[in-house]
């Protein structure tokens, strides 16, 4: 699949790919984009099923496989080599594979709220379950009551402290289509992940974990995931929850910008020992 995609900043400036989570696009990063544009090239697709990127209902399309492919393909049509990879939640799981199956592309690795996916067979079985359910009701019900439904979770309790910031996230959400969001839901969840637990040591890349500090569960994962990283780094953003990047904007832009300028270091340091 093609994926739309819009950018921000100069090309000649450090490059940061942006990967959203469930239901959003590429424009859930603009905020954070604007922040950036003085400092990095930052590039935002809409991942299959999403936004603008919702061109066919092949299932092979939205695979993890094939969406590491048409992310590569757009930083082929882009001209770039390699980028520093942030990813939010389903993003960040897309952006781990990506990082593992293309090391080479990627200078960095920024997982916010992300998982390696799930453990045991049995979880992935419930998992996938779960998914398929979620799929069928957002068919039934539509975009616009399921997005309701969505932000009721426990998960973006915090988030909901924040009226105003929610009605836009919804508002962003209910423009996408039911279909492609039950494909991905179907082929991108975390039930039809592989885990890529005993994967992790092979990332010779930086890679900083972000999570919220009022997300205890993904605080949770962050930790088990800093135990296996080479050379990770993590950061708890206080009075945050799942959605970091969006309840907590300034920060979560000099977090990525610090990153980005790190991996742009350590990469020139790297070639000058070659």
């Amino acid at each position: 699949m093609k994926l739309a995609y819009t950018t921000a900043g100069n090309q000649s400036s450090p490059s940061l790919l942006l990967l959203h989570g469930f239901m959003g696009s590429g424009r859930d990063w603009q905020e954070i984009a604007t922040e950036l544009s003085h400092d990095c090239l930052c590039i935002m697709p809409d991942l299959p099923g999403h936004g603008e990127s919702c061109l066919t209902y092949s299932d092979n399309d939205y695979t993890f496989t094939s969406t590491s492919a048409s992310i590569v393909a757009v930083l082929d049509e882009i001209g770039l080599e390699s980028v520093v990879v942030a990813g939010y939640s389903m993003g960040g799981r897309i952006a781990l594979f990506t990082a593992l199956e293309y090391p080479t592309r990627v200078r960095g690795l920024l997982l916010e709220s992300a998982s390696p996916g799930l453990v045991t067979d049995e979880a992935r079985r419930h998992r996938v379950r779960d998914d398929e359910m979620r799929a069928g009701r957002l068919m039934e019900i539509g975009v616009e009551r399921f997005v309701d439904e969505w932000y009721e979770r426990p998960l973006f309790e915090s988030l909901r402290r924040h009226d105003a910031t929610l009605r836009t996230v919804k508002t962003r959400r209910r423009s996408n289509d039911a279909r492609g969001l039950a494909m991905s839901l179907r082929f991108a969840g975390a039930g039809a992940q592989s885990p890529l637990w005993s994967r992790l040591q092979e990332l010779r890349c930086p890679v900083r974990l972000v999570h919220g500090s009022l997300d205890t569960k993904f605080s949770s994962i962050a930790s088990r995931m800093a135990g296996l990283i080479p050379g990770v780094s993590v950061v708890a953003v206080s009075d945050a929850g799942h959605a970091v990047h969006i309840e907590k904007t300034v920060a979560v832009s000099s977090i990525h910008r610090d990153f980005v300028q790190e991996c742009w270091s350590h990469s020139e340091e790297k070639n000058r020992n070659v």
